[in-house]
């Protein structure tokens, strides 16, 4: 790729000047400068020039990379332009290089390429700009309406796939690149999506309103779901658009604008999807006139959503154009029933505010939208005022899963609860008593739902439940639902989605790191989601921690697109469907009780193999549903022993950096860690989850910190071992005390509670207390 940009002016005469595709790939009938022959170079014919050019020179140099971010993955209308943006940064802030190009190395059905082909390049190569950006087609062919011999639209449901390499230019003369993959799947159940309005040469005003409309052709439908959109103005003819008119305006059809102060006799308009790339533009310039003077109206908030108090207020905002001075009067229509509105001051001068408030409202509830209107010599002027009256919540969320008394709960469960209407937000708790003293995890989910992904302990009995929150607070809790946890997690990889690239047989990974130090007894494959067209073309196996892999699907169906599949050994047997797409559980190509007996922690991964070179997709999703024996429990949730749950056991199978916590259940209670002082040779945190916990000895001591480690303790109680000497600690390390209480023993009066051994060094932060 480096030596690509000098192709033409090292090839022979006759050579294609124009490339297509990926890393130099020219397609057949490629159109040179002269109309009057065609010529193909090969691969090979490529390979020899380039080998016998010695085009390279090799420069050693301490500039860094610059950095480009992930692009995501869109689906697009058919017949519709397109824009993909990079975005890039340099640790040296060196001048940064954009290059888009189309990577589906296949040679299309027919070249120059038709928007009916369903594979290989659609866009020519172009040299590297400054602009992060690239149009499909060239944004000039767009404006003029042109259709360009290389840059074709598709006109069927197909994938592209797109690279953008970005290069710095370091000193100005050579740089490094850095590049990112996207993957445009153009489907024909969408498009085209066309702007209907102004596509003839047509007079508007500054400071006015415009009505933009256009087809929506299905984009706001599946598998678009381009809810929104983007409506943005452009002075100079279609080729920049400086100015947002609105954005997220529902994708409808029809919206109506209103335009800034500035003229122009090349106006343009774009419509674009909102958190998507595909847009169109109208087909002819018009022209923007000057207003006469005038004066504007404007709310702010344009909406308010509160706690029904009795009244609301919003600022007019009564603007001048071009110098008028006349009063304007405001008033107000559509009041909700039996309110009463007043305007501090109710008549204004333009470039001044007035105070609305809107009174009388008690024992309204729901959406209001009444006009505020302002009346002067040269017309009226509307604004509306949404208003949302919501009353404390009187509705509590009703549990559903997991079930009242389920003894078998997942460590990693999803609390799953009916929906409030008119509920934006719920607030969790889950806690180890009845109660709800000794709280395990709280939170808040927009959703009614929350996925527990901080693993909780095996074997332990659990209290949840949840309530909603509004604008007038926290609504009652629901009624209390109790589980069981067993020895089993299901969580997912975030690791996805993966782009399966068209155009090359190819194989990817998906990366998944299981947290949990779990010896395998059963495993099984969750959610494995995806696109790909032709998925007789796919291999999935996946590989374990330790190297291991089992080949789990071995391209089971033909000519059929897409997954969305369960693989479980235990599963009833038959063959699966085809589409894979009905989201049950099936068994899988090999059994997955291969991976008995290993251990669960770790990086697990999906190896996705493509065996063929023409379709393309992505992996959109994959977990696992592992159930074993638990290796380590960094919860404390014992007073005694050595076993799983235990102190010295937490200690013993962490890994450096973990933090262990003493659990909330074991509040008012004492963990005894023993006769023997706890060895602690690696960087730790011990954090109380209620600081009314407290860790003691029977021997001399409670912790020996050995050199070299950093240790923390964050709201522990300690009492200090029961001979006359006894301590708590003998530090040689890095300690660390945040709101730490530690205590003689009756024996142990006078001792020295932390005893610094040579190097020691004891950092005491927040209320601490040394009581001898």
């Amino acid at each position: 790729n480096n030596c690509n940009r000098n192709l033409s002016s090292s090839m022979e005469p006759g050579s294609a000047s124009t490339i297509m595709g990926y890393a130099g790939i020219c397609s057949p009938n490629v159109q040179p400068n002269s109309d009057d022959y065609m010529h193909a170079i090969s691969l090979q014919q490529i390979n020899n020039k380039i080998s016998s050019s010695g085009c390279e020179l090799v420069i050693s140099t301490d500039n860094s990379p610059p950095v480009v971010s992930n692009v995501p993955n869109y689906t697009i209308p058919i017949s519709t332009p397109f824009v993909l943006t990079a975005t890039a940064v340099d640790d040296e802030d060196d001048p940064l290089t954009y290059c888009w190009e189309q990577w589906d190395p296949e040679v299309g059905a027919v070249m120059p390429p038709a928007s009916t082909n369903v594979f290989g390049p659609m866009f020519r190569s172009l040299d590297p700009t400054s602009s992060p950006s690239r149009y499909f087609p060239n944004i000039t062919s767009i404006v003029n309406g042109d259709n360009p011999t290389w840059e074709v639209l598709p006109s069927v449901t197909r994938d592209m796939e797109f690279r953008v390499t970005v290069r710095d230019l370091y000193d100005g003369m050579y740089g490094c690149t850095d590049e990112d993959n996207t993957l445009i799947a153009a489907t024909a159940s969408a498009g085209p999506f066309l702007i209907t309005a102004y596509n003839s040469p047509d007079t508007l005003y500054e400071d006015s309103t415009a009505t933009i409309t256009w087809n929506v052709a299905n984009t706001n439908a599946s598998p678009v779901n381009c809810a929104n959109v983007d409506i943005r103005l452009s002075y100079d003819g279609g080729f920049t658009y400086p100015v947002l008119l609105v954005q997220n305006e529902p994708n409808d059809g029809s919206a109506t604008v209103s335009l800034p102060l500035g003229t122009t006799t090349t106006g343009r308009i774009m419509v674009k999807g909102s958190n998507n790339v595909f847009f169109d533009i109208n087909n002819a310039n018009f022209v923007i006139n000057m207003n006469a003077p005038n004066f504007t109206l404007n709310l702010n908030p344009t909406s308010v959503t509160e706690c029904n108090d009795g009244s609301v207020e919003t600022i007019v905002e009564v603007g001048q154009m071009l110098g008028f001075s006349d009063p304007v009067m405001l008033s107000i229509l559509n009041l909700p029933p039996g309110a009463s509105a007043s305007f501090m001051p109710p008549v204004v001068t333009p470039g001044t505010n007035s105070t609305l408030t809107i009174s009388n409202l008690t024992g309204l509830f729901g959406t209001y939208m009444p006009t505020v209107s302002g009346s002067s010599t040269t017309g009226s002027k509307n604004a509306i005022f949404s208003i949302t009256l919501q009353a404390p919540l009187s509705t509590s969320p009703i549990l559903t899963t997991p079930v009242n008394n389920e003894m078998e709960a997942l460590i990693t469960p999803i609390l799953d609860w009916q929906a409030v209407s008119g509920v934006p937000q719920y607030e969790f708790q889950l806690a180890y008593d009845i109660a709800f003293t000794q709280i395990a995890q709280t939170g808040t989910s927009f959703i009614d739902q929350y996925h527990v992904t901080t693993p909780l302990i095996v074997g332990q009995k659990y209290y949840w439940r949840t309530r909603g929150i509004n604008s007038c607070g926290p609504g009652n809790w629901s009624t209390t639902f109790t589980f069981t946890t067993s020895s089993c997690f299901a969580l997912l990889s975030h690791d996805v989605p993966v782009i399966i690239p068209a155009g090359i047989s190819s194989t990817v990974y998906s990366d998944f790191w299981v947290p949990v130090d779990m010896v395998i007894s059963d495993v099984d494959v969750v959610n494995l989601t995806g696109t790909h067209t032709w998925v007789n073309d796919l291999k999935f196996s996946l590989i374990a921690p330790d190297g291991g892999e089992r080949l789990i699907w071995n391209r089971p169906c033909s000519n059929h697109d897409n997954f969305n599949i369960n693989f479980n050994d235990e599963a009833p047997p038959g063959t699966w469907p085809c589409p894979p797409t009905d989201g049950l559980f099936y068994r899988p190509f090999n059994n997955l009780n291969y991976f008995d007996g290993k251990d669960a922690l770790g990086l697990w991964q999906m190896e996705v193999q493509d065996l063929e070179d023409e379709s393309g997709g992505s992996l959109n999703s994959w977990g696992l549903k592992v159930c074993g024996t638990i290796n380590c429990q960094l919860t404390v949730n014992k007073t005694s022993g050595t076993g799983i749950g235990s102190l010295p056991a937490a200690i013993a199978c962490a890994n450096p950096g973990d933090t262990i916590r003493l659990g909330a259940m074991l509040t008012g209670q004492t963990i005894n860690v023993g006769s023997a002082p706890l060895l602690l040779d690696k960087n730790l945190v011990i954090l109380a989850e209620n600081p009314v916990i407290n860790v003691t000895v029977s021997g001399d001591r409670i912790f020996e910190i050995t050199p070299g480690v950093e240790v923390e303790l964050i709201n522990v109680q300690m009492t200090a071992g029961v001979s006359m000497m006894g301590a708590a600690i003998n530090n040689a390390g890095l300690l660390r005390l945040k709101d730490v209480n530690i205590e003689s023993s009756i024996a142990s009066m006078g001792a020295t509670l932390v005893h610094n051994q040579p190097g020691g060094q004891l950092f005491v932060n927040g209320m601490c207390t040394l009581n001898q």
